[in-house]
C-alpha cells in the first residue's frame, strides 16, 4: 500500500499526517481563511493560515491517538494508507476548521491561567472543558461511528508495515 493522495489535503511527513489545503476549505465550506484569520496586526496571512489548518490537523490526529498511544505509529500508517480513513480524516478537518471559525477560538491554546483564574474577567474555564472544547461533538461522534475510540489492548500487525512506511516517506517531498 502506498500513502494516500486525498484530493484537498497535502500530507505533511516530518508530522506523519494530513493537512487541508486553503483553497479546498474555500471550495468547501464557502470562506476564505484569509479574511476569518486577518487581523490589523498579521503581516504574514499565508503563515497564519497555514497555521491553523496545521493546528486543526494535530489536534484531531492527537485526539484520535489518544485511544491507542501504544500503538500510535501502526494508527499513523493506517491513516495515510487506507483512502477510506484519509477521506473521513478530511471530513473531520472540515467540521474542526467550521467548528473553530464559527467559535473564533482554539480551546486548546488558552492561557489557561485566564480561562481558570477567578480573578479574572473571562469566564473560568476548568481544564477538562478546554480539553473537551478542543474537539466539536459532530467529530468526536465520527471518530466513534469509525471505531477509532476503541482501545486495543492486544493488537498484532506486522512491523514490517512499520519500515515501509518509514522509507516511504524518505522518498516524498515535504509539504
Amino acid at each position: 500500500m502506498a500513502i494516500q493522495t486525498i484530493y484537498g489535503m497535502d500530507y505533511k511527513k516530518s508530522l506523519h499526517l494530513y493537512v487541508l489545503q486553503r483553497d479546498y476549505v474555500s471550495e468547501r465550506l464557502a470562506i476564505t481563511l484569509e479574511d476569518v484569520l486577518s487581523d490589523d496586526n498579521s503581516t504574514g496571512i499565508d503563515a497564519v493560515v497555514k497555521a491553523f489548518l496545521t493546528r486543526c490537523s494535530t489536534v484531531l490526529y492527537d485526539y484520535i491517538y489518544s485511544f491507542n498511544p501504544k500503538f500510535k505509529k501502526y494508527k499513523q500508517y493506517m491513516l495515510c494508507h487506507n483512502k477510506e480513513w484519509a477521506e473521513a480524516v478530511r471530513e473531520m478537518l472540515l467540521d474542526m476548521v467550521m467548528y473553530h471559525v464559527l467559535n473564533g477560538l482554539d480551546s486548546t491554546i488558552l492561557n489557561p491561567l485566564l480561562n481558570t483564574s477567578p480573578e479574572s474577567r473571562v469566564p473560568v474555564l476548568t481544564d477538562e472543558q478546554i480539553r473537551q472544547a478542543a474537539i466539536p461533538e459532530g467529530v468526536k461522534q465520527k471518530v466513534k461511528n469509525m471505531g477509532w475510540n476503541i482501545v486495543w489492548y492486544n493488537f498484532n500487525f506486522d512491523e514490517k508495515l512499520l519500515d515501509d512506511y518509514a522509507n516511504e516517506e524518505l522518498l516524498i517531498a515535504e509539504i
